[in-house]
């Protein structure tokens, strides 16, 4: 009996299999295409993996490359639509032994299965306390840009 089982399923994953198969095989591996509704969204975090609490600042102090690296994190209340989302703003800031070097505003939301998707974010690069450039910076939905995964559900 159950070497009957065992046949069956073994036959039936092997028919599943031949059915999903992809007449092109020059392309193992799927784009990234994800299917953005803002219906699936929610505006709320219940991730366990990622606490967004409005009004906390984390920080984070080491050493990188034998030079002092602080790094602080402030969930905002402020928010930004990106492509219909409604995100939250987290703001990042950086300091090299005690010189700012960055300062970034991430967006970031939650969908109804609990992933926490990243939409983008503005970065100020600086030197010597002067912005000098925005290199970094993206937006999903903007010159093909697409949201990816920060923390799935």
């Amino acid at each position: 009996m159950k070497q009957t089982i065992l046949l069956s399923a073994t036959l039936a994953m092997m028919l599943i299999y031949a059915g999903c198969k992809s007449s092109e095989t020059t392309d193992p591996v799927s784009p990234w295409d994800p299917q953005i509704d803002p219906a699936d969204f929610v505006t709320t975090f219940s991730n366990p993996y990622f606490p967004f609490v409005p009004g906390r600042t984390l920080v984070y102090v080491g050493e990188s490359d034998g030079e002092l690296d602080s790094i602080e994190v402030f969930h905002s209340h402020n928010t930004k639509t990106v492509m219909g989302i409604q995100c939250v703003v987290i703001e990042f800031r950086q300091w090299i032994n005690g010189e700012l070097v960055e300062v970034a505003f991430d967006w970031h939301a939650q969908d109804n299965l609990g992933t926490v998707w990243y939409f983008g974010e503005h970065v100020d690069n600086y030197e010597n306390g002067v912005i000098i450039d925005n290199d970094g910076s993206w937006e999903a939905g903007v010159d093909d840009a697409l949201p990816g995964y920060s923390m799935e559900g």
